[in-house]
Order: C-alpha cells, then sequence, then structure tokens
C-alpha cells in the first residue's frame, strides 16, 4: 500500500443540509386592499425535522406592533385582526424562521425580510 505523504486531501463526507427557506409571496412592497387576505408564501429547501416548526414574524411598522406564530406548512394565512383599523396604510415587515419547538427563542434559519402595505379598515362604532 502507499505510504501517505501528508498532503493529502480528505474525501469530505457527506452531511445532511438544511438551508433557510427563500420567501416567495407576496413580492417586496406589495400593495394589498383593505378587503384583501394576505397569504405569506416561502419555499422550503429541506423537510423539516420533528421538533423544528416554521416560525412566522409580522411587525405592523404604522403602528409599532409584533405578532408571532408558528406553522408547520409553508404558508401563513395573515390573520383579519392584524389589520389597522384607523384608516390609514400600514406598513408591513415579514419574515419566516426554522426554529426548534424546544429553543424557539433561537432561530436556526431566517429569511430575509420583506414588507407590504396593507390599507386599514374603518372602525365602526
Amino acid at each position: 500500500s502507499p505510504t501517505p505523504s501528508g498532503s493529502e486531501t480528505a474525501t469530505p463526507t457527506p452531511t445532511p443540509t438544511f438551508n433557510a427557506p427563500s420567501l416567495q409571496s407576496p413580492s417586496n412592497r406589495a400593495l394589498f386592499r383593505a378587503n384583501d387576505l394576505i397569504t405569506l408564501r416561502w419555499i422550503p429547501s429541506g423537510t423539516l425535522a420533528p421538533e423544528e416548526i416554521y416560525q412566522v414574524t409580522v411587525e405592523d411598522i404604522t403602528a409599532g406592533v409584533i405578532y408571532i406564530d408558528t406553522t408547520v406548512e409553508p404558508f401563513y394565512l395573515v390573520p383579519e385582526d392584524w389589520q389597522g383599523t384607523d384608516s390609514e396604510r400600514h406598513e408591513f415587515r415579514w419574515q419566516v424562521a426554522v426554529i426548534s419547538a424546544d429553543s424557539p427563542d433561537t432561530p436556526l434559519y431566517t429569511t430575509e425580510q420583506r414588507t407590504f402595505t396593507w390599507e386599514s379598515t374603518q372602525e365602526t362604532e
């Protein structure tokens, strides 16, 4: 057998990889009317492990409110009660992270952020 010289290159061992999901829609800076329903969608780059979930963070920049929810699906329907009621357009920023259910404060992977604008409803008295 050949004698090792010490300058050999090690053969990499395949390891499972999972990259951050890729945001799909809505497009950055999309505008939604007051009566529109908003579905946030992303493309997963792998299969979630049994203890992993998606954490969706949506910030109403206009009102200064942050909403956080979780799902195992590659989409999220934004609840209507997150919509403003002051007859103004609200700007929102959103992103998705893959987290472990056991340690939700430490994201494993996080997407870039996108924004959208959602017209408010007018509160009736």
